[in-house]
């Protein structure tokens, strides 16, 4: 009887195995009941449960390897359809190519029909203009060749005129050199004068010159005079700008006070603030409100520039000081127009007529 664990071993093998194997151990365990006794048949399956163990292993290691096999080949399929599929779409774009390419190539047959009919047209227009270039060319050259005898009859008779002409030419030119050695003694002649002509004039050049150079020392001692005149002038219109500054001190304080209610506060001067000369500086108050009197002194009002002059100095004083400031100019007489200028500007002209009561 065949035992239990040999039928499991069995199960496991393919159909096509398994029954010569079930064969094999019916035959062995007929075998084994006709000639060994129990103890041998313990031992031999003792032996064949190991048998079948080895078996069992090395069919498990088959199955394991046909397994492996047989995913290397489900890999290997599956690869080659990717690569067939490459092939495939390779292929796809070559046919596509070569349609293109077909379909250029009836293209570039056309065109190049089409080019070789311009073509055979452009040589039959070509040869036509050939033949009537031919035909001109001749003309051209029987009218050249006509055109040539005529110059060279015209040659001739240029050759004939030329050397007429030279004869005329070489008599005109020695009678020319006959006019030039004329001129040339002419010449010579009129220099010699012209050079006694130059020296008389030199001489009273010099003559000249010397008038000239005791003319300039005079006109030098006399603008040495008139420097001196205007310096003294200077001076003395510095020393009447003086007066007049000084008639101010005695004179502008009263009059400011009758005529204009401005009462003075500190005894005016002449100073320099900030680099700029006042002629007259002080304090004074104008309806209770103290202030600075900045003036100038004057000859005579007349330009605008002296508008400007006292404007910088109110700006020195109210730049040093701070506070109001009454401008004021004094002068003998000013022009009317400078004068209501000032009186719009706010600055008060005081003349010098005026502070005599």
């Amino acid at each position: 009887m065949i035992d239990r664990k040999l039928l499991e071993i069995l199960e496991t093998l393919p159909p096509e195995w398994r029954e010569a194997f079930l064969r094999f151990a019916e035959l062995v365990d007929r075998e084994i009941g006709e000639r060994v006794t129990r103890r041998d048949f313990q031992e031999f399956d003792r032996r064949f449960e190991a048998f079948a163990e080895r078996t069992q292993e090395n069919f498990n290691r088959i199955w394991k390897i046909l397994n492996e096999t047989a995913e290397q080949r489900k890999r290997f399929e599956k690869e080659l359809d990717q690569k067939f599929k490459k092939v495939w779409e390779t292929i796809d774009r070559l046919s596509e190519r070569l349609d293109r390419m077909a379909e250029q190539q009836k293209q570039f047959e056309k065109e190049t029909k089409e080019n070789f009919r311009r073509v055979w047209e452009t040589l039959d227009r070509m040869a036509k203009r050939q033949e009537r270039f031919e035909k001109e060319t001749k003309e051209n050259f029987r009218r050249v060749w006509e055109t040539l005898d005529r110059m060279a009859k015209r040659q001739e008779r240029f050759e004939k005129e030329t050397k007429e002409n030279f004869r005329r030419v070489w008599e005109a030119l020695d009678r020319m050199a006959e006019r030039q050695e004329k001129f040339e003694k002419e010449t010579e002649e009129n220099f010699r004068r012209v050079w006694e002509a130059i020296e008389r004039l030199t001489e009273r050049v010099d003559r000249l010159t010397e008038r000239v150079d005791r003319l300039t020392e005079q006109v030098e001692r006399i603008a040495r005079g008139l420097e001196r005149t205007r310096e003294e002038l200077g001076g003395l219109s510095r020393t009447v700008a003086y007066a007049l500054e000084n008639e101010a001190y005695r004179h502008l304080p009263s009059f400011l006070r009758r005529v204009h209610g401005i009462e003075t506060v500190e005894r005016l001067i002449r100073t320099y603030i900030d680099g700029e000369e006042v002629d007259l500086f002080g304090k004074v108050r104008r309806n209770g409100k103290e202030m600075f009197l900045v003036g100038e002194a004057v000859l005579k009002l007349d330009d605008r520039e002296k508008l400007r002059s006292i404007w910088r100095k109110v700006e020195a004083v109210k730049e040093e000081f701070g506070g109001e400031v009454l401008p004021v100019i004094v002068t003998h007489i000013a022009h009317p127009e400078v004068l209501e200028r000032a009186r719009k500007a706010g600055i008060l002209v005081v003349q010098s007529f005026e502070w005599i009561p």
